[in-house]
């Protein structure tokens, strides 16, 4: 159970305020990883757009390394790599 500053508050849709909410439909029920998995998303779509548009704007760290020529390989290509590989020789061990 959670300690008593966090069950406090706002009730909610069932009665219990967020800190319930929480425990009842995400820890309780298995869903942790898949809210984990869905803010690493979202947090990774913002920082990925955010900085697309500093670089197009001029602006920010980027700004002076990145350029419109020369060779691009795109940011999902070693990640299938990877993703390709583990799945060919995850279950073997050495």
């Amino acid at each position: 159970m959670l300690p008593a500053p966090f069950t406090c508050g706002v009730t909610g849709l069932y009665g219990g305020g967020m800190a319930s909410w929480w425990h009842r439909d995400v820890i309780a029920a298995g869903k942790l990883p898949l809210m984990l998995c869905f803010l690493a998303f979202v947090v990774t779509f913002v920082t990925t757009r955010t900085i697309t548009r500093m670089i197009r704007d001029g602006r920010g760290p980027f700004r002076n390394r990145v350029t419109a020529s020369g060779t691009h390989i795109h940011h999902s290509v070693p990640g299938i790599i990877l993703l390709n590989y583990r799945s060919l020789h995850g279950g073997r061990r050495p």
